[in-house]
């Protein structure tokens, strides 16, 4: 699959699910797109492509399975150290804590987090702190500062 995404949302989601998953690799490329867009990725230009593709490449060898590359090296390092960050959080989660986590995702509070998995609020207050949620909160939040408005996607 080859996507062309403008939130950095989409770009941490894709690598967490990566990660969570294991099985398929994602590589990132950070640059620009020529207009018109062809009618497949194949047939649209731009550095985005050339970077996504080059970073497919990379993230077979690599330890959570992405890789990025940018006309930029050095903030498509950036947002590599990001990612890499939050992946490693990502990695060591368990269930319980990916159930809370993706409950928190849906914009739950924690009473109603707790109440979807039958346990008490504390008990959830603590699967996202082992789950490292706030951490991954500011990840995101960084990752979304890093990242182009257009980054090209290749899974």
């Amino acid at each position: 699959m080859q996507a062309i995404v403008r939130n950095s949302e989409a770009v941490v989601e894709l690598v967490l699910l990566g990660v969570r998953e294991d099985e398929w690799w994602v590589g990132i490329g950070i640059g620009g797109v020529e207009a018109p867009l062809g009618k497949t990725s194949a047939d649209s230009r731009g550095s985005a492509f050339y970077n996504a593709r080059d970073a497919m490449t990379e993230a077979k060898d690599s330890t959570y399975g992405f890789a990025v590359s940018g006309d930029d090296s050095h903030r498509a390092r950036a947002v590599s150290a990001n990612l890499t960050l939050l992946a490693l959080l990502a990695s060591r989660r368990g269930i319980r804590q990916w159930e809370a986590v993706d409950l928190m995702r849906h914009n739950l509070s924690q009473k109603e987090v707790g109440q979807e998995l039958g346990i008490t609020p504390q008990a959830v207050s603590q699967r996202l702190r082992s789950a490292a949620w706030q951490e991954e909160c500011e990840g995101r939040w960084l990752a979304d500062w890093l990242l182009a408005p257009v980054v090209a996607i290749d899974a």
